[in-house]
């Protein structure tokens, strides 16, 4: 959901269902993940190129094209399962026993990106969108820094790609 504040400002929110998987960048420890984790969020999107068709006497059109930058705060839902191994997860695979017993579990996000923007038809949009998403947790992967060793002391952190329609209710 978007909500228009001025020409370059619109308030938003969005819900999202990630499916997150990775194996450890140091691959002597042989360990990797999968998640499925519920994200909501609340964010400031600027746009670059200024819609003047939001004021009520414009005779303007929005514009063709669109980039954008955004930033918000959200939180984050999360349930990981680690195991050993570099082939993707399967029905068979065998996952360690979890480093925490809370899960699933809740932390904060921050989500930082931008995209580009289409405007098919005067009330739909597409939209390509990069978001980086910094966590307050170390434990996204179920495996925290402590307990490796040679490990950051860094909180755990993702990105997405979307592909987005927008739909103009007006």
């Amino acid at each position: 959901m978007l909500y228009r504040l001025t020409p370059h400002l619109h308030l938003g929110s969005e819900f999202s269902y990630v499916k997150l998987g990775a194996r450890d960048r140091l691959k002597e420890r042989g360990l990797a993940f999968t998640g499925t984790n519920g994200v909501g969020t609340v964010f400031l999107r600027f746009d670059l190129l200024p819609d003047e068709s939001v004021y009520a006497a414009s005779q303007a059109e929005a514009p063709p094209f669109q980039v954008y930058v955004q930033g918000g705060a959200g939180l984050l839902l999360y349930d990981p399962q680690a195991y050993l191994g570099t082939a993707r997860a399967s029905a068979g695979t065998p996952f360690l026993a979890p480093e925490r017993n809370d899960y699933p579990a809740l932390a904060g996000v921050a989500p930082v990106g931008g995209g580009f923007g289409v405007r098919l038809t005067n009330q739909l949009r597409a939209n390509l969108e990069a978001n980086y998403y910094f966590t307050t947790t170390d434990q996204l992967d179920d495996v925290s820094n402590k307990r490796l060793l040679g490990a950051s002391g860094s909180n755990d952190g993702f990105g997405t790609v979307m592909l987005k329609l927008d739909y103009a209710l007006k």
